[in-house]
């Protein structure tokens, strides 16, 4: 539905541009709409579909292709003081002391981040952060909470999907957190779980 969207938004301009400098250059010449100009902006028209058939077509069957993939190469990260598992279409773009960052080629606005915050305080102030981050995110479709673990889902304006996940170990708190455009869902329905449980 997306690439519906986009293409077709792209075409629209793109026809509207070209029926207004039609009409702005008969209006210039002080013409009426000869047959031949009729002519020029319905090949023009046709041809604006094709290129909309064409971009709609091909992002149709990338979705299809990364859908239906069912099997990946996973590696192990060990960082920081903590492990995850990813599939090979994460790729490390970013470590620091107490942030890792990992983005994908298949769309720039998947993202996966992991951040570790150090703290004096124990499971008390864990269910805290589990409390704060429920009111700062209204639409979560799965929340759990345990001692050491808390996990929320949910939905971000502007069409994302969100998946967080925290842990408490050795005086620090651990975030992962995914966010990911929600064409992508069924993609992320097949690996997600692996991943969270690795996160530990």
């Amino acid at each position: 539905m997306e690439g519906l969207l986009k293409y077709g938004a792209i075409g629209l301009i793109l026809a509207l541009s070209i029926l207004l400098f039609s009409i702005f250059k008969i209006a210039i010449k002080k013409e009426s709409l000869t047959r031949h100009n009729f002519y020029v902006i319905l090949i023009a028209m046709g041809f604006v579909l094709i290129v909309m058939f064409i971009g709609i077509m091909t992002d149709q069957l990338n979705r299809n292709k990364i859908e239906k993939r069912t099997s990946y190469a996973w590696r192990i990260y060990n960082r920081n003081g903590c492990c995850i598992k990813l599939p090979d279409i994460f790729k490390e773009k970013n470590i620091t002391k107490n942030v890792q960052y990992y983005q994908t080629n298949l769309n720039q606005e998947i993202s996966l981040k992991i951040n570790c915050i150090i703290t004096d305080f124990y499971h008390e102030g864990f269910k805290q952060i589990y409390d704060e981050e429920l009111r700062k995110n209204e639409s979560v479709t799965y929340q759990f909470f345990e001692k050491n673990i808390f996990v929320i889902s949910g939905n971000r304006d502007g069409g994302k999907v969100f998946y967080l996940k925290g842990l408490l170990k050795n005086k620090s708190v651990y975030f992962m957190l995914l966010e990911y455009p929600q064409e992508y869902q069924s993609l992320f329905d097949e690996i997600i779980t692996e991943i969270s449980l690795s996160f530990k």
